[in-house]
């Protein structure tokens, strides 16, 4: 087995190209969170010529100055398809706004391969950007294809936590090799509110049977009480 740290400054390059991009006009500590979770006004829904609309999933919205990256803003949204279509990719326009309801900045969303019943997530971070107070997102592309489940091929299992890694095994059962894997992990508090999150990953090919070892930082993470993995993988 072979064992992956988390390289966040390689991570941030990755997965920007991967998951999203923006513009821009336990030795934790409990300091109060800088987290919002939105409740912004419903988007106007826009059907597809597929039929599908925004009415198709369920999503929440997430904002967070993550402890790794504390110059940016990040907007996490948590995906599931509730439809009986698999959706081979799917868009989400992103606009920030400050209290004042000013553009602060405008970012994309991009989400691969959700088959029906799966929960996803995506990212978009702000680079430089401290001061969103809300967001809003718009549906901008949703297309359906046929392709093989992506997360019910890998056999994903947290094996260790302590105060500084949470630590998973990750067996790919595809029939392709694996190219890449992000491991996303939301920690919330006692009340069920985020407030930090961190990120492990496989970034070295990994062949259909084998297993590897992923480790996602929480050293330095905002004091938490539980904590959900989602995956991004890549075959």
């Amino acid at each position: 087995m072979k064992k992956t740290l988390a390289l966040f400054v390689v991570f941030s390059l990755c997965v920007t190209m991967l998951s999203g991009c923006s513009t821009a006009t336990n030795n934790r500590s409990s300091e109060t969170s800088e987290v919002t979770e939105t409740t912004a006004e419903a988007p106007t829904v826009s059907t597809f010529k597929n039929g599908l609309s925004e009415n198709d999933f369920e999503v929440q919205e997430y904002i967070v100055i993550p402890s790794h990256n504390e110059e940016n803003t990040d907007c996490i949204i948590v995906i599931k398809n509730n439809s009986s279509d698999s959706v081979s990719s799917i868009e989400f326009e992103v606009t920030a706004y400050d209290a004042k309801d000013n553009v602060v900045g405008t970012g994309t969303i991009t989400i691969l391969k959700l088959s029906p019943g799966d929960e996803t997530i995506g990212t978009c971070s702000f680079e430089g950007v401290k001061n969103i107070d809300h967001i809003t997102r718009k549906l901008s592309k949703c297309e359906v294809g046929t392709f093989e489940p992506v997360n019910e091929t890998l056999d994903i299992k947290l094996v260790e936590m302590d105060n500084m890694y949470l630590t998973y095994s990750v067996t790919n059962n595809n029939t392709k090799a694996l190219t890449a894997a992000f491991l996303y992990v939301l920690l919330f508090d006692k009340d069920g509110n985020l407030v930090d999150y961190t990120i492990g990953g496989v970034m070295d090919r990994l062949p259909k049977g084998d297993t590897t070892v992923v480790t996602a930082w929480i050293g330095s993470a905002k004091e938490f009480d539980s904590h959900k993995m989602y995956c991004l993988a890549y075959f």
